[in-house]
């Protein structure tokens, strides 16, 4: 039987079973006490399964704005089976506006080049090269000189709709909007798996799917190192948008269900952490541009600690206890100054202000946040 089936089966009726008993438990979880590792411990463990590269902070990325609408940006690596795909949904755009595709070979050992190389003939094509160093690293390649309005990020193993780039901009230059989104499917060959549509305007936290006021990357960059690079999006270019944001109610990007990827195999190891380990990286970057650590931010930390755990909730408890100590330090360090007032996370928030691994497992266990 499919190992990953039955984890999730078994989280379902986890969850299902904490969130019945929720008042009983919470009544015992309050008072029983635990014994919690020592900080120093926490973060020996977190370095030894994890070691990263540290942030360059100080990172000033080339914006000129006036030759194209949009740049493309699509990070490749031994994706030879799909780039060609890819690609041809990238020219096959139905739009007015201008736009140039980046092709960035990052190191491929296969044939992704001599397929790439095969697209050459068509002007919007810019093919590049460099060193393999990871998908953030190529991303970050891709917008240390950017020449357009917007930019929109593309996996090579993925695909856009015909219309993509023609909706995404008819919303952002009408309602002068920084980000703008739309939904996503996902597919397998041929057969589209599944389809997220949004209920409301809440931004999600991909870096794909979306087209980016340039001038929001000026001074980003992904973090290099990490699987769920993602994260800088949610927490620092969406809080540069300072709420001017949109989305059009259409399918515009399609994720492929690749099994074999970094992140479907990340769930099964320690790099499932990286999505609690980033944080600190990108609150640091925030700091040193003056960008304001709010409760809006806060907010985005409580979500955050909600999908890593659904990342590691496998890992022993001990681990998890590790694990809890360092979020309560990322709350001391960076947040002490900010109260949340919100409702949505509060149980979690008191949780991890109290420093009560027992609540803060009862939490995210049974999904009262």
């Amino acid at each position: 039987m499919n190992m990953s089936f039955v984890f999730k089966i078994n989280k379902i009726l986890s969850k299902y079973t904490y969130r019945v008993l929720y008042p009983i438990l919470y009544k015992v979880f309050k008072n029983k006490k635990i014994n919690l590792p020592t900080l120093n411990d926490s973060q020996e463990f977190l370095t030894n399964v994890r070691i990263h590269k540290l942030s360059n902070l100080n990172v000033v990325n080339s914006i000129e704005s006036s030759n194209y609408n949009l740049t493309i940006i699509v990070p490749v690596y031994n994706v030879e089976k799909y780039i060609g795909e890819c690609i041809e949904s990238l020219l096959n755009q139905k739009t007015k506006y201008k736009y140039i595709i980046k092709i960035i070979n990052d190191g491929s050992t296969d044939s992704s080049k001599q397929i790439i190389q095969s697209f050459m003939n068509d002007p919007k094509i810019q093919f590049l090269e460099k060193q393999n160093g990871g998908l953030s690293s190529a991303r970050n390649f891709g917008i240390k000189n950017i020449e357009s309005d917007y930019v929109l990020f593309v996996d090579s193993d993925d695909v856009i709709k015909d219309n993509t780039v023609e909706l995404l901009l008819d919303k952002a230059y009408s309602e002068e909007l920084s980000i703008v989104e739309g939904n996503y499917y996902y597919f397998e060959g041929n057969k589209i798996i599944s389809k997220m549509q949004r209920a409301g305007e809440k931004l999600y936290g991909f870096a794909c799917n979306k087209v980016v006021k340039s001038s929001l990357l000026r001074n980003f960059q992904f973090e290099e190192g990490y699987v769920f690079e993602d994260t800088c999006m949610e927490f620092f270019v969406h809080e540069l948008a300072g709420g001017k944001v949109g989305v059009v109610d259409e399918y515009t990007y399609g994720y492929r269900r690749n099994r074999k990827g970094l992140s479907f195999s990340a769930s099964n190891n320690y790099a499932s952490l990286d999505s609690i380990l980033i944080v600190p990286q990108i609150l640091d970057r925030m700091n040193y541009l003056n960008v304001p650590i709010d409760e809006r931010v806060l907010e985005t930390m409580l979500l955050q600690v909600v999908n890593s755990y659904n990342r590691y909730y496998y890992l022993n408890k001990d681990i998890q206890k590790k694990i809890f100590v360092y979020i309560c330090n990322i709350f001391d360090e960076y947040f002490s100054e900010c109260k949340y007032m919100a409702s949505k996370y509060i149980n979690l928030y008191n949780s991890i202000i109290e420093k009560s691994f027992n609540l803060y497992y009862l939490a995210v266990k049974s999904g009262k946040y």
